[in-house]
Formats: C-alpha cells, structure tokens, sequence
C-alpha cells in the first residue's frame, strides 16, 4: 500500500466541521458525512443490483468524494475546485484508493456517479432534517432546497427508490428517539 491516500493526514476530515455557515444544534465532521454517504451508496447499490466491483467503487468514492476538504474545509463545490485546481495529491487520492481496494475500474461508472450524488444529497436531507425535527427551524428552507435536488437525482435511479428515500427523510420516528435521549 503506497499510496499516499491511506496516510495518517486524511483523519483530518474527522476534524473538519460540516455545515460552518449554518447554524446546527449537533456538529457535524466531513468524516461522520462521509461515511454516512457511504453506507447510503452502498444500499443503493445492493437496491440496483450493483456487481461487487462496482458497490466497492461507490463505496470508495463516497468515503472519498470530499477528499479536497482537507485543503479547503467545507465550501459550496464551486470554490473548492479553484482552491485545488493545482494540488496533485488531493485530485489522484480518490481514484487512487479506489484502484488499491476494488483493483480494477467501474464498470458502471455513471451509476456509480447517480448513486454517490444521490447519497450525498440524501445525506444532508437526513441531517437537516434530523435538526429541523429537534426544534433547529432556521433549516427548514435548506432542507426544502435539498429535498427537491434529492427528487431530481433519484429519479435518475428509479421512481420506486426515489419514493424510499423521500418517505425516510420525511419520516420523523428516528429523530423522536433522538429527541428523548437528550439530543433536543
């Protein structure tokens, strides 16, 4: 294992907080993000039949899709790609840990996008709606934003999951129990 990616340095995403320009009861790291997109990807791919290959390439690429985080911290995309446009180690980390784990390339690799975009969406459905459920309303126009991106790309992956993912988000029970253990 050469590659630079599995050194120490990339635990820096635990320390870097999501959502800095937005006011959250709870903090949430790139890390905890990531991984979460990642367990998302992966039922995603089970649901859609992925080959083993291939649910390991979306698996990687969700762990990894915010790699430039660590240069940047968490900005809105467009401004992280300018941050970055010149950091040859960040941009090859990605594909590079892909390759060290799954061995070979995706053989559905515009799947695997639609599948990393929808569960980064839904992701951060998951959580502001996890807030807003726990009394934060000043994400409530946020998480109407999203959930409308969230519709758009899952459709992309079919009506019947799309369906799943919006009935989770807006499916409150899991946040009740939040609540009662002293998360409000």
């Amino acid at each position: 294992m050469e590659s630079t990616v599995l050194q120490p340095h990339t635990r820096t995403l635990q320390h870097i907080p999501r959502w800095a320009i937005i006011r959250t009861l709870r903090q949430q790291s790139v890390a905890e993000h990531s991984y979460y997109v990642a367990i998302y990807a992966a039922k995603l791919a089970d649901e859609l039949c992925l080959s083993k290959n291939d649910k390991l390439w979306c698996m990687t690429e969700a762990l990894t899709h915010d790699f430039e985080e660590m240069v940047t911290g968490d900005i809105p995309s467009p401004y992280r790609s300018s941050f970055i446009r010149n950091d040859k180690e960040i941009l090859s980390a990605p594909h590079a840990m892909h390759l060290s784990i799954t061995r070979s390339e995706p053989e559905l690799g515009d799947v695997c996008k639609n599948i990393i975009e929808v569960a980064d969406v839904f992701e951060a459905c998951m959580f502001l709606a996890d807030e807003f459920y726990m009394g934060n309303s000043t994400v409530k126009d946020l998480l109407s934003d999203l959930m409308s991106i969230l519709e758009a790309k899952a459709v992309k992956l079919g009506s019947e999951i799309k369906n799943t993912l919006i009935d989770h988000v807006n499916d409150d029970r899991r946040t009740r129990v939040l609540s009662a253990r002293g998360l409000s």
